[in-house]
Formats: structure tokens, sequence, C-alpha cells
């Protein structure tokens, strides 16, 4: 079977609930419950999640009692959780709900004048600790503007584009902003070429 799929789209007038529609059509709505200001439609994401797992091994036992021969009448899973979504991430917008796990040299990320370009600053692979986490963050102390001398004045003597970090910031703004594509954790080794 080639890669799976799901469409995921919001109930209207629904806080939390949704439509999980599958590559055949089949559709199933997921909720939150009322006490977590849902409207109770459906199963809560976690639940979701517990029901693709004992799917799963469900299936998987199937599959392998047919192909061993053996008799299977049934297979009944009961599944449980402890995650409460509620108070999972009552701390997760402050440095109280973070860990520190790793922090990266500081010329992890360089970039001399001229500002790098792709392909030079896209890929980085850091070996961290073993941590275990259900969040992560990714903390910028320095960016070549607020963190990099030789970027302050224009970069490039070309008059229709002021690359400076100063001029090139509405006033008042802040010079501290990072755009980050992507990050991504995984939970063995990758490998970047």
């Amino acid at each position: 079977m080639p890669g799976a799929s799901v469409h995921v789209e919001t109930l209207a007038g629904r806080t939390f609930a949704v439509t999980v529609t599958g590559q055949g059509g089949q559709v199933v709505i997921a909720d939150e419950p009322d006490a977590a200001g849902g409207d109770d439609l459906g199963p809560t994401p976690y639940e979701l999640l517990l029901a693709s797992l004992g799917a799963c091994t469900a299936m998987t036992l199937r599959l392998y009692a047919d192909r061993k021969q053996w008799p299977l009448d049934g297979v009944r899973l009961r599944l449980s959780h402890e995650r409460v979504y509620q108070t999972d991430c009552d701390d997760c917008a402050t440095d109280a709900g973070f860990s520190l796990a790793y922090t990266s040299a500081d010329d992890a990320f360089p970039g001399n004048p001229p500002r790098p370009v792709a392909p030079h600053m896209i890929l980085r692979s850091f070996d961290i600790p073993n941590t275990r986490a259900t969040h992560l963050r990714l903390v910028v102390k320095t960016t070549q503007c607020t963190g990099g001398p030789a970027f302050q004045g224009d970069q490039d003597l070309d008059p229709a584009v002021n690359a400076d970090c100063d001029s090139n910031v509405a006033a008042g703004a802040s010079r501290s902003f990072v755009r980050a594509a992507e990050l991504q954790a995984f939970s063995s080794s990758s490998r970047a070429d």
C-alpha cells in the first residue's frame, strides 16, 4: 500500500471537534470532553491514539496467527493512558515548564559575511543526551543581527535592498527574530548528509 493520509477539518460552530477522513472516505469525529471545553462528540485525540495502537496490535496478531495457521477466535485489548492534555501544557509557555537538555556550541550555526544562503545553513545535527520529553523548545540566544557586529550596516551595495539589521526593521520592532522552518527530534540516531 502506498503512503497513507488523512484529512482533518474543524467542525463549524464547535470549539474543538474535528472530522478525520481516511483515504477510503471513512469519517471519525474527534473532540474533547465537556469538562475540557469540547462538545464530547467523539473520542479525544489521546483516545484515538490508543485506538490506533490497539487496532494495529489486534490486526498484527490476526495476521501472525493466520500465517502460523493458529486458531484465533478474536482479540480483545484494553488500553489506557495517563496523559491529561489540560495539565500537559500548563507551563509550556514558561521557562519553568522546560529543563535544559542541550546547549549548542557558539559556532553551531556559522555565518560569516555575506549572510549564508541555502544550503549553507539548512541542516545541522547535534548529539543530544538521551532525554525524556513531551515537548521541545528551540531557544535562540543571539542572531546575526543581535550577536554579529559584522552584519551591522548594509551588506551588499545594492541600492534597491538594504540588508542592514538595524535599518531594515520597523521602528520600535525587535531585531531578535529568527525563522526556523523545521525542528526535528529523533529517538534514535539520525543522519543528515
